[in-house]
């Protein structure tokens, strides 16, 4: 954060106080320590937003064994636009075949490491009534007329059709 927002907090510490309350009440069992310190951000958010985006976090993760302890681990699923992002690229990773949010809590590091590696998310996309939608295994869902023509005009070979190169 910057400085000014640290002083944004320091100022008042009183709606600081309220904002940890608030986060306490929605996730008891979360470590606020480790979370603040890799989200302090979080408490420049006004208390309505911070209970909505709770709300949001609890229903996505209603199937979550210790939806805490995942918090805990991972911070940034306290943001339900990125939660859904996580969540459909950990689907796509594992093509369906596995719970994504069983996935995540048998091994929360494994965000992190492909986060290090530079891993794109799926993209989360807004709908005109305020929802979010994602893009399933079929990304021409959500395209742009411009790639819709490209598509349609220049269809991609793929390796092993007439037409392409082998590497070796």
């Amino acid at each position: 954060m910057r400085d000014a927002d640290w002083l944004k907090l320091v100022a008042d510490p009183a709606a600081a106080a309220v904002k940890l309350v608030t986060l306490k009440a929605l996730f008891p069992g979360a470590n606020l320590s480790k979370i603040l310190m890799e989200r302090p951000a979080m408490l420049l958010q006004d208390v309505s937003t911070l209970e909505e985006n709770g709300r949001q976090v609890h229903r996505l993760l209603e199937r979550a064994r210790d939806r805490d302890a995942l918090v805990t681990a991972l911070p940034l699923l306290l943001e339900p636009r990125t939660l859904v992002s996580v969540l459909i690229t950990v689907d796509k990773w594992y093509f369906s075949a596995q719970d994504p949010i069983e996935v995540l809590e048998n091994d929360p590091e494994m965000l992190i490491r492909a986060m290090a590696c530079d891993v794109p998310l799926e993209p989360v996309f807004d709908n005109p009534d305020g929802t979010m939608s994602v893009p399933m295994f079929n990304y021409k869902e959500k395209r742009a007329d411009w790639q819709a023509h490209i598509d349609k005009t220049q269809p991609r070979l793929h390796w092993g059709s007439s037409g392409t190169k082998s590497l070796l």
